[in-house]
């Protein structure tokens, strides 16, 4: 998978994510906002690629780094065409604005 305790392999890790899909989650299955966050794109019938931290060996490391590229300290972690539109909150008020889907139209465009 390219993660390891190395910050250098997990941020490349993390970048290479983002920049591949239009829309990437880093969740953990018990976390509510995660749930939230998902639900809006599965509304708008968005492709999404979610991470789950908690089932993954390195998902400790990948929240740490994460912490340090977004200075967010809580999941979920929403990245749009490789930026971050913060967590479960955020996602849901974009959903509501109509602008979750203009930013995912315009990814989705650019692939």
């Amino acid at each position: 998978m390219g993660v390891g305790s190395s910050s250098v392999e997990t941020r490349q890790f993390i970048k290479r994510l983002v920049r591949q899909n239009c829309v990437v989650i880093f969740s953990t299955t018990t976390c509510p906002y995660c749930r939230i966050a998902k639900e809006m794109f599965t509304r708008l019938n968005v492709s999404v690629k979610v991470v789950e931290l908690n089932e993954m060996r390195e998902g400790q490391y990948i929240l740490r780094e994460l912490r340090t590229i977004t200075q967010l300290t809580t999941v979920p972690q929403v990245f749009i065409n490789g930026v971050c539109i913060g967590g479960g909150v955020e996602t849901k008020q974009l959903f509501e604005s109509g602008l979750l889907k203009q930013l995912t139209d315009e990814c989705q465009s650019f692939r």
